[in-house]
């Protein structure tokens, strides 16, 4: 999400932004769930590993894209699940840089 402090978000109330900006990062958030979804599914191998631990989704497509958080109650959130959720989806980007960016 957009980084906006309490005072942000009280002008945008004032001024009447606040719903579309709210609407607008619900988009953005759904685009990247759907963007790391699609680029981790395209890779059988990558998509097998969300039937393992630390994962265990019953089947790959289970998986929304959703990546955790980076902070959890003020601390970083370093869980095994995020982290691995991280390398995996890191690995498909790489995937899919050296096979288009390169070209492109």
């Amino acid at each position: 999400m957009t980084a906006v402090s309490e005072e942000d978000i009280g002008l945008m109330r004032r001024q009447g932004d606040l719903a579309d900006f709210i609407r607008a990062e619900v988009t953005r958030a759904r685009d990247d769930c759907d963007r790391r979804r699609a680029q981790v599914l395209s890779h059988p191998d990558l998509a097998g590993r969300l039937r393992t631990a630390p994962f265990n989704y019953p089947t790959p497509h289970a998986w929304t894209g959703y990546l955790p958080p980076d902070q959890w109650n003020g601390h970083r959130n370093s869980s095994p699940a995020r982290t691995a959720l991280i390398a995996l989806i890191s690995e498909a980007a790489q995937r899919a840089h050296t096979r288009y960016g390169a070209a492109a």
